[in-house]
């Protein structure tokens, strides 16, 4: 696993105290967690995916993968040392639990989504069957009987130009004039919080059904007209972040690390004032558009020449330099980005947790709504750079207006682990 970084080298570099790309997946259970149990089956999870057992190494010239051999960590309480430190023996995932919930931290250099669900699932797997003395099935869960393929940790980025002439659908909009959150607000100073709303299943499903919507889309349009009830002067437009998974695409589904890539979807007044139905229709089609097969390869041929410069800059200062004006470029053509991860599929595991949820970084956004079905119950997160709850106020106010029996928006400061390899 040695080696120096490509793909994911702007995170890396760009990550620092104020933005530290951390995640935190927190898993409550049904029952009380079993730290003996847990520990075992941290063991097993950690023996599954060599891959991710590395530490960075830095010196002048920049930053390396090196791989790490000491396990990961399993300790008792909410708050995790640093990732990357001593205190998680230098891993770039720790795990701690306290009362009924797991939690699995981080860092999102080292994975994405996609890859963060192959773990959780293989962690949940093994804690379960050791945990209530079960055998469970197997398919569709990662486990120790794999034959480990080189597709899980070879960086399937084209390093090259495509070998042959690209026909995408549509490019990824670029000079937007994105609204921007912070600057519109006022509020320049970082208090990260967290806002919590809860929706049941029945309630919204029959919201959607009547607007002839689907989640992702619906979910997306109603922050980006809160936020434009907040700011309804500001003459910008909204411009939508929408992860995608980019693997498909370049035939890497067994890939278990990170691919980081947004489409930018403009929210326009024009958009805005179309029935909700073509609203979501039109996020759908720019959605398909930007994603078909070429116009991904378009996207990345542009990244590759970015990650290949900062490759080849001889210093970690200047490298770091670099990645950050990067990744300060792609955020200012982004007002907020939104993530819709449908139903969590517990398999046979559903009776023994039932709920989850993401606490991350705002990865330099402004603002991050994401959203989970659990059982029957809609879980949102509005993960913000500042306090100011106007944004889940107007977003949760959209939600009743619409018919949604709306429970929240609670709120708390957003706690997430710092990074300890700079």
């Amino acid at each position: 696993m040695n080696g120096n970084l490509f793909s994911s080298g702007i995170v890396y570099y760009a990550a620092d105290k104020q933005n530290p790309f951390t995640i935190t997946m927190r898993i409550e259970a049904t029952d009380p967690v079993d730290g003996n149990s847990l520990r075992e089956a941290v063991s097993k999870t950690w023996q599954r995916y060599p891959c991710l057992r590395v530490r960075v190494i830095k010196s002048v010239m920049g930053l390396k993968i090196e791989d790490n051999d000491l396990p990961w960590t399993v300790t008792e309480g909410a708050l995790c040392p640093p990732i990357g430190s001593e205190g998680v023996n230098y891993h770039l995932i720790a795990f701690t639990w306290s009362g009924n919930n797991i939690m699995i931290h981080t860092f999102h250099g080292l994975i994405d989504g996609i890859a963060f669900n192959k773990l959780f699932k293989t962690l949940m797997f093994y804690y379960s069957e050791i945990r209530y003395n079960v055998q469970l099935n197997p398919e569709g869960i990662n486990t120790l009987e794999d034959d480990i393929s080189a597709e899980e940790y070879t960086d399937p980025f084209p390093k090259r130009r495509p070998e042959r002439k690209l026909s995408p659908l549509a490019k990824t909009p670029r000079f937007v004039k994105a609204l921007k959150i912070t600057k519109e607000s006022g509020i320049k100073e970082r208090d990260p919080h967290i806002f919590r709303i809860s929706v049941p299943r029945s309630s919204l499903n029959g919201v959607m059904t009547g607007l002839d919507v689907s989640p992702a889309p619906f979910l997306g349009i109603m922050m980006a007209k809160a936020i434009l009830q907040v700011h309804p002067d500001s003459g910008r437009k909204v411009s939508i972040a929408i992860p995608i998974n980019i693997r498909p695409a370049l035939n890497a589904n067994k890939y278990c690390m990170n691919l980081v890539y947004n489409l930018h979807v403009i929210c326009d007044d024009k958009i805005v004032s179309l029935p909700p139905d073509r609203q979501c229709t039109s996020v759908r089609g720019r959605v398909f558009l930007q994603s078909d097969t070429d116009s991904v390869l378009k996207e990345l041929d542009f990244q590759r020449k970015v990650f290949s410069l900062i490759s080849h800059i001889p210093f970690y200062g200047l490298k770091r330099l670099i990645s950050r004006l990067s990744m300060s470029f792609n955020m200012s053509d982004e007002t907020f980005a939104s993530s819709y991860t449908g139903k969590a599929q517990f398999g046979e595991m559903e009776r023994y947790f039932k709920n989850i949820e993401v606490i991350c970084d705002t990865c330099g956004e402004d603002l991050l709504v994401e959203m989970f079905l659990i059982s029957d119950t809609y879980n949102i997160t509005i993960l913000q750079r500042n306090g100011d709850r106007r944004y889940a106020d107007a977003f949760a106010g959209l939600l009743r207006q619409a018919g949604a029996d709306v429970e929240g928006a609670s709120s708390e400061k957003l706690i997430i682990p710092e990074i300890g390899f700079k």
